[in-house]
């Protein structure tokens, strides 16, 4: 099985050298074709995004940039479109993660980027949205306006299907241009859904890619970063370290690094009646994406002085891992995670 990675406005497929990676149990059932630009078709390819994001973003209301996002969004949570129907197929084979986890998994990650939720987003960030749109009045007084960077780079992990969307919306909300680069571990994702939004909204076409290079090339990153206003990078502790030293003086750079999670057990969740459905609830956080989301608890404080001690609760929650287990088994670990 064959499938192409990435997406890129303005570069035919035949001008592209292609690199295969390999995925499935048997490093033969799924082979993933990434794009190798050179220095200069990717230099040409940030100009185009840079300019596109001037003359077809910018001065696009934020409401009409939402409601493409939604309609894109409407699209992927429908199982007879062809994104969604590959992203059910071939993201199992990518990830090793269990066929109806990702399903699910897909449906309750996508609904977060749902035209209600966007509002929010926009609300959490700015009082008034129409300030990305034009001068608004300031609550201290005056007036002001937002404006997002022309060019947004993207260093994207690939622990968990979908990640991608967090900053690829993120950058289209403050119409930024983007050009975001995919994991070796997961580069098909991000792909899908830029084609699907540019299915919807053909007028922004150029205003996004998806690229990818063998992570540490140092200096395939140097030569997007050059271009980059601001650089957002996803990734362990040395890596973003890495990214920032090479950024210029004149680059912005927004890091996300590896956190611990834990969650908290009142003991007014722990009596005969809370205790087994806060016990599932707990299991589900941590089975989902076997324990690899940047909310999965790794540990959890339970309080003493329920009905139910916090041993008891942990033989709950072992028992309700034990049933997860068999319903969504767990993908055979590397050993680096073991």
């Amino acid at each position: 099985m064959l499938e192409h990675a990435g997406y890129l406005p303005g570069i035919s497929e035949d001008e592209i050298e292609w690199k295969i990676l390999n995925f499935g149990p048997d490093e033969a059932s799924l082979e993933v074709l990434v794009p190798v630009l050179t220095d200069r078709q990717m230099t040409d390819l940030s100009k185009r995004v840079h300019l596109a994001c001037r003359e077809n973003l910018k001065n696009r209301p934020v409401m009409e940039i939402v409601d493409i996002i939604d309609r894109t969004v409407s699209r992927l949570l429908d199982r007879q479109d062809v994104f969604r129907m590959k992203a059910e197929k071939l993201l199992p084979v990518v990830t090793g993660y269990d066929a109806e986890m990702v399903r699910l998994g897909l449906t309750r990650f996508l609904k977060t980027f749902r035209k209600p939720e966007l509002t929010k987003f926009l609300a959490e960030d700015f009082t008034n949205a129409q300030i990305l749109d034009a001068f608004q009045p300031l609550i201290k007084g005056g007036f002001g306006r937002v404006f997002g960077p022309d060019l947004l780079a993207h260093v994207w992990a690939g622990n968990v299907p979908g990640l991608p969307l967090w900053s690829l919306v993120g950058g289209l909300l403050v119409k930024a241009g983007n050009i975001g680069k995919v994991s070796s571990a997961e580069p098909l994702f991000a792909g899908w859904f830029a084609h699907a939004l540019v299915e919807v909204a053909p007028e922004i076409a150029d205003c996004l890619a998806v690229v990818w290079w063998k992570g540490g090339d140092a200096d395939r990153e140097q030569v997007l970063f050059s271009q980059a206003d601001v650089v957002l990078a996803y990734g362990g502790t040395e890596a973003l370290k890495q990214i920032r030293d090479r950024l210029p003086i004149t680059s912005r750079f927004l890091g996300y690094g590896h956190k611990i999670s834990f969650g908290l057990i009142s003991r007014a969740a722990l009596d005969t009646r809370k205790a087994q459905p806060t016990a599932h609830k707990a299991a589900r956080d941590v089975a989902e994406y076997d324990q690899q989301g940047c909310y999965s608890p790794h540990l959890f404080f339970v309080e003493r002085g329920g009905r139910i001690s916090p041993r008891e609760f942990a033989d709950y929650l072992a028992h309700e891992l034990a049933c997860l287990e068999k319903r969504y088994p767990r993908r055979t670990l590397s050993i680096t995670e073991t």
